[in-house]
């Protein structure tokens, strides 16, 4: 299951973090950040948790009560320049943590369907589509 953090980070240039699961939760079964725990320096935005319970367990998270995850900063030996921060930017702001921006999956019909138009059809947001 894909979620957010509640509050939205703003990662400076000089600075770049990673995303951990809490152990509590851990040892019930919630692994928080499954594949890419890494947060680039000038990220700004929630953080997307990728969340799957591996116990035996019905998990119940209440938002701002249970504390899913931390966030640990390195410093770096020298800044990011803003070329390359721009570079890392494809997720920047990213306002639904469902699907990867430059995703697009096909069906089991062999229909491509855009990361717009899923968007669409699960938040109900109109797809934007590009001017030919």
């Amino acid at each position: 299951m894909l979620g957010f953090t509640l509050e939205e980070v703003s990662i400076p240039g000089w600075l770049a973090a990673n995303v951990q699961g809490k152990s509590s939760l851990a040892r019930a079964g919630l692994a928080v950040h499954i594949t890419a725990p890494h947060i680039n320096p000038g990220f700004v935005a929630r953080i997307t948790l990728e969340m799957y319970n591996h116990g035996p367990w019905n998990l119940q998270l209440i938002p701002g009560k249970d504390l899913v995850c931390q966030v640990i900063f390195y410093k770096l030996t020298s800044p990011v320049s803003q070329k390359v921060i721009n570079a890392f930017g494809t997720y920047k702001k990213q306002s639904t943590p469902y699907p990867a921006r430059r995703m697009s999956l096909v069906s089991d019909r062999g229909v491509e369907t855009s990361s717009q138009e899923i968007d669409e059809i699960l938040y109900g947001r109109p797809a934007r589509r590009r001017k030919d």
